[in-house]
């Protein structure tokens, strides 16, 4: 048997095929070091960059910028339609609600809290205008269901109990012409609403109790201005009177 010299270890390669030299019946062994030769050809195949209709590059998925703007709109509009859902955007006009509103602001007013339970004494809550449907106002709740109220020009008593009304200021004291007199039983259902400036008579004085299902929702936040964002607190009185 003869072997092709340049051979080092013949343990390490393996035999590709027999060829018999001519004029000799001792057959020729082939080696090849198959090990070196495959790994040397992969180690010398091209990457291939070219992107592919996934937007792959290097085995890297890149994601196309449209679908990226158009999930954020998507986001953005199921957002939106959320806070209009569950809240009411309301601006301030006039001066019907100073000093504790202004005209200017903007305030958002939760929608849930009255579908869980009803308003109570003191809250702040947005309606559509009844002098004007389009437009939006804000006003105080002040007489519950069921209630006997006495205004009696500046003064209110809820079931002849006089109501303390820190919130108002010193607006009252211009009020001096304030002498009419109103009296009434709020019905079932039926809210009185005043504004904190009892001088502006754009409230229940004018337009009479409002049922609970025109109170689109209590205000909660004043968003606008931004230097004047602010958490709207519920007033409070004496415990007579708060309405729990």
């Amino acid at each position: 048997m003869i072997v092709r010299p340049g051979i080092r270890n013949e343990s390490a390669y393996l035999p590709v095929w027999w060829l018999a030299q001519a004029g000799s019946s001792s057959p020729v062994i082939i080696f090849r070091d198959m090990e070196r030769t495959v790994n040397r050809e992969s180690s010398m195949q091209p990457i291939d960059e070219t992107p592919s209709e996934e937007g792959l590059v290097a085995g890297v998925k890149i994601r196309p910028f449209w679908r990226s703007i158009t999930e954020i709109i998507v986001m953005l509009a199921i957002i939106l339609g959320l806070i209009n859902l569950l809240t009411v955007d309301a601006a301030i006009s006039g001066s019907g609600m100073a000093p504790t509103l202004v005209s200017g602001q903007r305030v958002l007013a939760s929608r849930i809290t009255y579908a869980l339970f009803p308003p109570q004494r003191g809250d702040l809550v947005a309606l559509a205008n009844p002098l004007n449907p389009t437009g939006m106002i804000v006003l105080r709740v002040i007489g519950l269901p069921g209630e006997r109220v006495d205004l009696r020009g500046q003064q209110v008593l809820i079931d002849g109990q006089p109501l303390t009304e820190d919130y108002l200021g010193n607006l009252l004291t211009l009020g001096n012409n304030l002498t009419g007199t109103l009296q009434l039983v709020l019905p079932p259902n039926q809210y009185l609403l005043l504004g904190d400036n009892r001088l502006s008579m754009n409230d229940s004085r004018t337009w009479g109790p409002v049922s609970s299902t025109a109170i689109l929702g209590r205000v909660w936040l004043v968003y606008w201005p931004l230097d004047t964002i602010a958490l709207v607190q519920p007033a409070h009185y004496d415990d007579a009177l708060t309405g729990q």
